[in-house]
Parts: C-alpha cells; structure tokens; sequence
C-alpha cells in the first residue's frame, strides 16, 4: 500500500512533468528478490524496495552476493545508464527496447531478471485509485 501511495504514485507524478519538457524515460525496478541493502527482520521480505537497486549500479558490499540472473541484469541497467549518459536514450544494441514515457504512451519499463519490458505502471500500482 505505501508503495503504491507514496512511491509510485509521486514517481508518475514526476514522470508526467519531465515529459511534459523533456524526452522521459521511466524505469521501475522489479526483482522483489533483490539482496536487501540494510539489515531486514529475518522473516519480513522487503522486495523491490527503493535502495534495493543500488546493489545492482555500484560495489556498496551489500550484504547478500547477487545471483547470476541478477548480475546479467545489473550489466544490462549498465548499458541502459551509459547509453542515457551517451545520448540521452538508454536504448542501444541487444537490449530490450525502452520507449519513451509520454502522455499517449505511459508505459514504464520494468527491470527484472526474468523479464525486462514495458509494464502498465498506472494499473500495476493501481494509480486511479490514488487519484481519486
């Protein structure tokens, strides 16, 4: 519930602004499996949550090794990050595609080990409900 309330719902929020101004290219991180970043209560899952991505971007020594998938992943949002700092596109050779954000086409792209791709961020998190 708070991660729809709060973090998805200020991330489209923002999203919606930057397109309005500037080419905008949304990500959500996925892998509720991620190694956690801080030391969790051994029987609460925190998945996805918001530093769990750090792992994934830079040596910090989390706690956890990552798995292969997670690894391949990790260098695939490599790419995506060079690329972006490159040309301002995060699209490139042998990576999924990632459409832009836009008003017509609000689609994020989702960041998992099994599955990198556009994802209905809006219903995902059920951002009609938090509108209203």
């Amino acid at each position: 519930m708070l991660d729809d309330a709060a973090w998805a719902r200020s991330l489209w929020d923002l999203a919606q602004v930057l397109n309005a101004n500037t080419p905008t290219y949304v990500y959500e991180f996925a892998d509720r499996g991620a190694p956690p970043v801080a030391p969790f209560p051994e029987d609460f899952q925190p998945g996805a949550h918001h530093a769990a991505v750090l792992p994934y971007l830079f040596d910090i020594g989390a706690p956890a090794p990552l798995t292969p998938a997670q690894w391949q992943l990790a260098a695939t949002m490599h790419r995506y990050w060079a690329n972006f700092a490159r040309s301002g596109d995060p699209n490139g050779p042998e990576l999924a595609a990632w459409p832009r954000f836009t008003a017509t086409d609000p689609h994020v792209q989702s960041l998992h080990p099994a599955r990198i791709g556009r994802t209905d961020f809006a219903a995902e998190h059920r951002l009609d409900f938090w509108t209203s």
